[in-house]
């Protein structure tokens, strides 16, 4: 694998970042320097076609295997590779202190 590109995210209170993905990346991945509680976690969105047709165990609820968004939860030196297909976001910076992370593409 090489390394596509890198970037820095410093995150200040009340900051979100919408949904996106790193087509055409193979690998995308985040590591958290300074992650503070409640500065935001990131979120991926189940892509699978077919997921509209999975049952739900009770409406509302947050059923791991058949929910639509998954939330990962990081601390400081955290370490995260997904695909870069894969749509995420990362939820509202509701700290109030700065979150930094240093992201990745590989090819």
């Amino acid at each position: 694998m090489e390394l596509q590109g890198y970037w820095v995210h410093v995150t200040p209170p009340g900051e979100v970042t919408q949904y996106h993905h790193h087509k055409p990346s193979l690998f995308s991945g985040v590591y958290y320097v300074d992650k503070p509680k409640d500065s935001g976690d990131l979120v991926f969105i189940d892509v699978n076609p077919y997921h509209a047709f999975s049952p739900r165990v009770l409406p509302g609820t947050t059923d791991p295997i058949t929910r639509q968004e998954y939330n990962f939860p990081a601390d400081d030196g955290t370490m995260l590779i997904f695909p870069g297909w894969l749509p995420h976001k990362v939820a509202r910076n509701n700290s109030d202190r700065r979150r930094i992370s240093i992201s990745f593409n590989t090819i």
